[in-house]
């Protein structure tokens, strides 16, 4: 995808200019009209066979005339670029950074991701069994257990399911863990046993359910996991692992949109500097963001999702371990 600025004096000129040189296709990102020309400006971006790296030269507006702005386009477009954001959402995010009221790039990113994004993040209690679902080796087991013992420490009551009988380790893991934090763990493929599983566990504050690797591909497994899901009047919450291409992790997670899942935990951040596959993944399936984890650690490796700590993981391109989200992203705070 190709992004091309066109400037006119009024914005129908701006419009057509965009229709005369890249078609019918184009997709316009975001208008402007300078504050001390009245010239109007249009992003627009268009499918073309070239590297989207080009696109940074052609997104960039001349920055305005505000005292300590002056970089704050290059250094979120630049800090996008990097992480792998696909051009069309990178436009967008910079336009929304531009049009924010702040100076330092961290808060104008936040102030942007807080406007394209949803962060909804999960908590200690839930009045609907929560599902984890997922490619394998997302995570799903271990972030059941993050969940779990933050619940745990926080006084609520939890109770732990797992579906994955299949894989080899599959329950005994669930259980390790479980053990560890001092609760107990049960195992139900489906059906009546898993029926059976959920009442026992009825009264409490927060149910979690562990679920075989989701593959996006396979329509078997997909009917199989939604007749789970169903079964157990769960919420499905993705659980989408760091360093995925970004066409990948997009298709999963409308896969998982389709299954009923309407947040997203992003897993293994510790393991990769680039998260776009993130950005585009809860972009393109509309799903919320919530939560972060950024390390193996049980007790203190997952953080509530929040628009500056995602900001502050974008601009650093640092792996979510080097800047430890935990207290900020619970609050936001820069």
């Amino acid at each position: 995808m190709r992004l091309r600025t066109f400037s006119a004096l009024r914005l129908a000129e701006a419009m057509a200019a965009v229709r005369a040189e890249l078609g019918p296709d184009a997709v316009i990102i975001s208008t402007e009209a300078d504050e001390r020309t009245g010239e109007a400006r249009v992003i627009a971006a268009v499918e073309e066979a070239e590297t989207e790296d080009a696109f940074l030269d052609h997104i960039l507006f001349p920055p305005r005339d505000r005292p300590g702005r002056a970089h704050l386009s290059d250094t979120v477009a630049n800090a996008l670029d990097r992480t792998g954001a696909p051009a069309r959402l990178a436009g967008r995010l910079i336009a929304l950074a531009r049009a924010s009221e702040a100076a330092d790039p961290a808060l104008a990113l936040a102030a942007a991701l807080d406007e394209r994004f949803a962060f909804a993040p999960l908590g200690v209690a839930s009045d609907r069994p929560i599902a984890l679902i997922g490619p394998p080796g997302a995570g799903k087991t271990v972030t059941i257990a993050k969940l779990a013992a933050r619940a745990a420490l926080a006084g609520r009551s939890v109770g732990l399911i797992t579906t994955d009988t299949a894989r080899a380790g599959g329950v005994e893991q669930l259980g390790a863990f479980a053990q560890a934090i001092g609760i107990g763990a049960a195992a139900a493929e489906e059906g009546p046993a898993l029926t059976a599983a959920l009442d026992l566990v009825r009264a409490r504050d927060l149910r979690l359910i562990d679920t075989t690797g989701m593959n996006p591909l396979a329509e078997d497994e997909l009917r199989r996991l939604a007749e789970i899901l169903h079964a157990a009047g769960a919420e499905p919450v993705l659980a989408l692992p760091a360093g995925l291409d970004p066409l990948d992790a997009c298709e999963i997670a409308r896969v998982a949109a389709v299954l009923g899942a309407r947040r997203l935990i992003a897993t293994r951040l510790d393991t990769v500097r680039r998260h776009g596959a993130l950005l585009a993944a809860a972009d393109g399936a509309d799903l919320a963001v919530a939560e972060l984890g950024f390390a193996p650690e049980i007790l203190d490796g997952l953080a509530p999702a929040a628009p500056m700590g995602l900001a502050r993981m974008v601009l650093q391109s640092h792996s979510a371990s080097e800047f430890h989200p935990q207290a900020r992203a619970a609050d936001g705070s820069p």
